[in-house]
């Protein structure tokens, strides 16, 4: 089953249909200073074939927050994020690739 998503940018409105994600790895694990947060690092190798990076925060909660960092540190905006579970997401990085070096990603539950 896919699922549609609408992009809409100035001048610009869009639907993709894209396949669901089939699977999703570890990429980091939970913050365990008990706080609701998910902090972990990764690169090229991480992403799909499609360029998207698969997470499992684990945080039983939806996020309301998830920022992701470039290699020189700077805040991006994915091209795409899908909360897929309460403990998953799937975020699409594809105007990105291939990623130079090492990225990070935070979520906030």
């Amino acid at each position: 089953m896919s699922n549609p998503s609408i992009t809409v940018r100035p001048n610009v409105a869009s639907v993709v249909v894209r396949p669901t994600p089939t699977r999703i790895v570890e990429v980091g694990s939970p913050n365990s200073s008990g706080s609701s947060s998910y902090d972990s690092s990764f690169t090229q190798a991480d992403l799909s074939i499609a360029n998207i990076l698969p997470v499992t925060h684990g945080l039983n909660t939806y996020p309301s927050a998830v920022t992701i960092w470039n290699a020189s540190g700077e805040s991006i905006l994915p091209d795409r994020l899908e909360v897929l579970t309460d403990n998953a997401v799937a975020i699409d990085l594809s105007s990105f690739a291939p990623l130079a070096g090492t990225w990070r990603v935070s979520i906030g539950g």
